[in-house]
């Protein structure tokens, strides 16, 4: 019986939450947003993963960030892919997921230079 247990747990363990599987730090061009200066914002979102790993219902619960940034971790997060939370064996949909991005806006010529992760060359 105590197998049967630590194996439960286990599997509530791995299993029991929705996990993101890729999680970027955005970096963004000071040219975005004329008025701030360079530095590191946070937006904190919260959201539902459906049990397809899809996110709806995206919600800005706090964020120190410009609204440019906010309305573009919110556009991130709906593209964003999660492998959903299961029970006995079933994907669930979980409401009430969150998360923090970090937001690190940069002077023009480095938001394009190949040492920043995520640098698209041509912007």
């Amino acid at each position: 019986m105590s197998d049967s247990k630590e194996e439960d747990e286990a599997k509530q363990e791995l299993f029991g939450n929705p996990v993101k599987l890729f999680h970027p730090v955005l970096y963004m061009s000071q040219d975005s947003f004329n008025r701030r200066a360079n530095g590191e914002y946070f937006v904190d979102i919260e959201f539902e993963v459906q049990p397809n790993g899809q996110v709806r219902d995206v919600k800005v619960v706090e964020s120190n960030a410009p609204a440019d940034a906010r309305r573009l971790v919110r556009q991130m997060a709906r593209r964003a892919r999660y492998r959903p939370r299961y029970e006995n064996g079933e994907a669930m949909s979980t409401t009430g997921v969150g998360s923090r991005q970090r937001v690190v806006i940069v002077e023009p010529e480095q938001a394009c230079d190949p040492s920043f992760p995520g640098c698209r060359q041509g912007r």
